[in-house]
């Protein structure tokens, strides 16, 4: 989404703030005529800037870089769960649990129980950011709030254990995510 940061009526930074609350935030590219108001959208986490008098130089290779992130967060994850095909995009997922020959993948919305192994769910998102933290758990990282010693807690104050032989590799990757 291309945002004026100064425009009459809703500028784009009012438009911005409203969008934080979406599931779904689209990204964000301001265009700008006056270089100080960038600072003031870095709270909106922007993609990228485009300044008003070098457009016809900088929207292209934005645009470009955009969708190349677009492509990255808009990969799907499909399974099938009881009679039906699903369908869903990697970012939904924040964990999933395996319970004997069972995956439950957790969505913020619902659960669903498909008949997979985690380490076959392992293979298919670790691509996407999916980090093995225990024998019967894989996180999305981007789910992660904070890591504990022997824990790791996801949005909405989901906690799920560390196992020990996991324990290092987690934290190095968590932690070199939760920093970038």
């Amino acid at each position: 989404m291309l945002l004026d940061i100064d425009m009459p009526g809703m500028d784009g930074l009012e438009i911005a703030a409203k969008m934080q609350q979406m599931e779904t935030r689209p990204i964000l590219i301001f265009v700008t005529s006056q270089d100080a108001l960038v600072y003031d959208s870095f709270q909106y986490h922007p993609f990228g800037f485009i300044r008003k008098a070098y457009v016809d130089r900088e929207l292209e290779q934005v645009l470009l870089e955009a969708v190349k992130e677009w492509k990255k967060q808009n990969h799907r994850y499909c399974f099938r769960c009881e009679n039906e095909m699903v369908s869903l995009n990697t970012e939904q997922i924040l964990y999933l649990e395996s319970t004997g020959n069972y995956l439950e993948l957790h969505t913020r919305e619902r659960s669903y129980r498909i008949r997979e192994t985690l380490a076959g769910a392992q293979e298919a998102l670790a691509v996407y950011g999916f980090v093995r933290i225990h024998k019967g758990f894989l996180v999305n990282e981007k789910a992660v709030w904070r890591i504990g010693s022997r824990e790791v807690i996801l949005e909405g104050d989901i906690q799920l254990p560390i196992g020990k032989s996991y324990k290092e590799k987690v934290k190095e990757k968590l932690v070199r995510f939760m920093l970038a």
